[in-house]
């Protein structure tokens, strides 16, 4: 009572001070209405998210171990940490964190009893990331698992309880391909961490553990509830080969939702065997440079000279072989590049193609299911337009960020409160293919999978009553003078934009996947379909210039290559097919240019040795080339086409073992990539081993049907097996993917001389001689021709004119015409 006035304030805060020196903390947080941990390690946590969304790694990895040491007991701490190392480019920390901190006290496949979300959400994210740390160091057993376990053992449980039956089937032996069906229709929250990301991680273990048809189902299970992960469906068509896959789970229209787009059928009539409309006017193959020209990039010097399909060069034959089939590599094979004479495949009929039935992941059942006949007249059914929505509304869930649960390094952001939304668009018969329960990262209209719907963009808006049933008439004039509700037009846009990303992947989809079956012309005419601002990007130009190469049109696949480098400067994807373009194309200048531009830019990246490993094969360096080949494979163990490029070198240098080492690290690496099967099978044919030869050779036709170079080698070496018929008419398929390829005929006239039936070899050879006119060697064997079916002076003209078109090799020809007159013998029948 003697404390006056002025003096109460000053006592109070020495009651704080004194308080605050005892630590008696707790009072004054129980004031506030906190404890005292949470906001602890809430400051914490916002720190480090800060720290990490301004790159600051090393300052973010610092806080972490503050905030790891000042909560031993935290998985939150433990995970952030690991995060930390992780993205400061050390995978090997991180996995160590996780294994001894956090993994040690939590088993991986541990279920929280409570409903901590927050804690579940936490265990989820550390399994991704130590997933994804244990694929980048190649332990591809231990990321499987971790991705695995904790969803195959909730599926025991479920079955368990369930006596058996899940999805309403009996569980027999089709565990795993009901466990599948389970994930994606029945499990909220997916049980695989990250959901579609965790299956697309799943999907590339597989691809790396040469799993290739698991891949594709993990793949197809990823956009399942992700439409837009398009790296799963790029993987679809790089592994579903050239047919590509049986079921429609993979057309582009029916993983997009939207239609795809429509090849024109102007080329319907060029099947197999239309050669006449290979020379049609107008079209990309008219640009290629003239057959019978003598620039470095004319047919007979390099157009069907390529490193892994190659053709022997008909200017380099040995004359004295006469019509001897020639082994791959032999004077004058060019042993260098990866393209292949590619042509176009029988295009079906175009139309409309429907769109699966909803559920593409049913439990088998004891009856057989059919799929019923489509016809591109009739309009799409209502199942295959619910699909298409479907498909729409998982896209726009994962544009509105509620297909992903946020991991604990993001910000928290405003309207973050926890609850079930998906788009109120939504079906019910959808609403099982969403993912787990998320929170939104901005205002869209949404409904939960529980049925509630709500919109978002009303939070602020108050719902109007329920009016009572009137008469249609008073409803439409009621609905013209209602005020515009602003959630609906905003939420309407946002679907138009969404459908637009959506028929941009169906746009960009479709001609990827016809790249990857080698339909290059088919590629090259979508691709023009895309919109022009789509069209001048690196990427775009990239797969253009891809499917020139292919068709061996150097000269427009260098053309669309350099505009990928002059609208993205930066790129080093492709530089790797550049600079074997400009190999092929025998442009020493640009391509040194090439490689100094790439190495100055980025020494670290495997595509800027790869450019300088093939500029010094172009000089002949083979050893220097398989220096930076293998500097380039040290940066990248998995750039397949490296690996090949070094057997290549080999090759030239006949050190035939290191070759096939190369070749089947190259196989090892991408089963698919069939330069490498080629590659053997080269190999092999040149040591006369030719049931090996043909094993391989088949290989790589059953990976790229659409090369007529892999034909032609083909049919040598079953020309040699002893299998003339099936060699003649692996031959045919040959010239009639591509009429312009002389090789073809050449080999088709040696397996006739073979059998005695020289008119025949000789009709084969006029062909090759109007594709090549210039070539010695083709003129050199006609004479021959000629002298066996008893016409002596067209012999001597064929054999005046090979001796002026090779002056070098005239003491072979002048023996050749001093013996017109003699009969043949039997030794020189048997060189054909």
């Amino acid at each position: 009572q003697g404390v006056s006035r002025s003096e109460r304030p000053r006592k109070n805060r020495d009651e704080v001070v004194i308080a605050l020196v005892e630590g008696r903390i707790d009072m004054l947080h129980q004031a506030a209405g906190e404890t005292e941990d949470e906001p602890s390690e809430s400051v914490h946590t916002s720190l480090i998210q800060t720290y990490l969304g301004l790159l600051c790694y090393e300052n973010a990895t610092f806080l972490a171990e503050r905030y790891a040491a000042a909560f031993p007991n935290s998985e939150n701490a433990v995970y952030l940490l690991a995060y930390c190392y992780y993205r400061s480019g050390s995978p090997k920390s991180a996995r160590s964190v996780l294994l001894s901190r956090w993994l040690s006290r939590n088993n991986v496949s541990s279920v929280l009893k409570s409903a901590d979300v927050d804690l579940e959400r936490t265990r989820s994210s550390a399994r991704y990331l130590l997933a994804k740390c244990c694929v980048e160091l190649g332990y591809y057993g231990e990321a499987e698992e971790v991705l695995v376990r904790h969803a195959r053992e909730k599926f025991s449980r479920v079955v368990d309880k369930n006596a058996g039956i899940v999805n309403g089937v009996k569980i027999n032996g089709n565990w795993s391909e009901a466990m599948d069906a389970w994930i994606i229709q029945e499990a909220r929250p997916c049980p695989i961490p990250n959901g579609a990301a965790g299956l697309n991680l799943l999907g590339l273990i597989c691809r790396k553990t040469n799993r290739n048809q698991r891949s594709i189902e993990y793949h197809r299970m990823a956009l399942k509830l992700d439409p837009l992960m398009w790296t799963s469906y790029e993987a679809i068509c790089e592994l579903s080969g050239p047919v590509g896959s049986s079921t429609e789970a993979d057309d582009p229209n029916s993983i997009f939702g939207v239609p795809a787009p429509v090849l024109s059928p102007r080329n319907e009539e060029n099947a197999l065997g239309a050669q006449h409309n290979f020379f049609r006017a107008g079209k990309s193959r008219t640009t290629r440079a003239s057959l019978g020209g003598g620039a470095p990039s004319a047919f007979m010097k390099n157009r069907y000279g390529t490193p892994s399909t190659p053709y022997s060069s008909f200017g380099n034959m040995d004359l004295t072989s006469g019509l001897t089939t020639t082994a791959p590599n032999e004077s004058g094979v060019n042993f260098h590049l990866p393209a292949t004479a590619s042509t176009k495949a029988d295009r079906t009929k175009a139309g409309t193609s429907t769109f699966p039935a909803n559920n593409l992941f049913d439990a088998p059942s004891n009856a057989t299911k059919t799929p019923a006949p489509t016809n591109s007249d009739k309009p799409p059914t209502s199942a295959a337009v619910g699909y298409a929505d479907q498909v729409l509304d998982r896209a726009r869930r994962v544009v509105a960020g509620l297909a992903y649960d946020p991991s604990p390094e993001q910000k928290s952001r405003p309207g973050d409160n926890g609850k079930d939304l998906t788009f109120s668009r939504t079906p019910a018969s959808a609403s099982g293919l969403t993912s787990g329960a998320t929170t939104a990262p901005f205002s869209v209209g949404v409904s939960t999978v529980k049925g509630e719907k709500r919109s978002l963009f009303a939070s602020n808006m108050k719902s109007s009553p329920k009016k009572s049933p009137k008469k249609e008439e008073s409803k439409v004039d009621e609905d013209e003078h209602q005020p515009l509700n602003l959630s609906t037009t905003v939420r309407t846009i946002e679907d138009k934009q969404v459908e637009k990303i959506m028929q941009l992947l169906c746009g960009v989809g479709a001609a990827y996947k016809s790249l990857c079956q080698f339909k290059s012309d088919d590629a090259l005419e979508l691709f023009r379909e895309l919109p022009r601002e789509q069209q001048q990007t690196g990427w775009v130009q990239h797969q253009i210039g891809k499917a020139y190469f292919e068709m061996s049109d150097y000269q427009n696949a260098e053309r669309a290559l350099k505009l990928m480098q002059k609208v993205e400067p930066h790129r080093m994807k492709g530089l790797d097919i550049l600079s074997t373009t400009l190999w092929q194309l025998k442009k020493e200048v640009e391509l040194s240019d090439l490689a100094q531009q790439a190495v100055g830019f980025d020494r670290m990246a495997p595509e800027a040795w790869f450019v300088v490993g093939n500029c010094f094969s172009l000089q002949k360096e083979h050893d220097t080339a398989i220096t930076f080949f293998r500097r380039s494979i040290q940066l990248n163990p998995s750039f397949t086409y490296a690996h090949t490029l070094c057997g290549h070198e080999f090759t030239s240098n006949e050190d035939y073992e290191k070759a096939i080492l190369s070749y089947r690290d190259a196989i090892r690496v991408d089963s698919k990539h069939y330069n490498a099967w080629y590659g053997l099978g080269a190999i092999f044919f040149r040591q006369e081993k030719f049931e090996l030869a043909e094993y391989h050779f088949q290989r790589a036709l059953e990976l790229n049907p659409m090369s007529s170079v892999l034909h032609c080698h083909l049919g040598m070496a079953q020309h040699q097996n002893g299998k003339t018929e099936e060699a003649l008419e692996t031959l045919s398929g040959a010239f009639r993917l591509d009429p312009r390829n002389p090789q073809a005929h050449y080999q088709r006239a040696t397996i006739f001389m073979a059998l005695d039936q020289p008119q025949a070899a000789l009709e084969e050879l006029e062909m090759v001689r109007s594709a090549a006119p210039k070539e010695a060697s083709v003129h050199f064997n006609m004479g021959k021709v000629y002298k066996r079916l008893g016409h002596p002076e067209k012999a001597m003209r064929c054999f005046l004119t090979a001796l002026d078109l090779d002056p070098k090799d005239n003491n072979l020809i002048k023996a050749a015409m001093d013996r017109l007159d003699e009969p043949d013998v039997e030794e020189e029948v048997s060189v054909f």
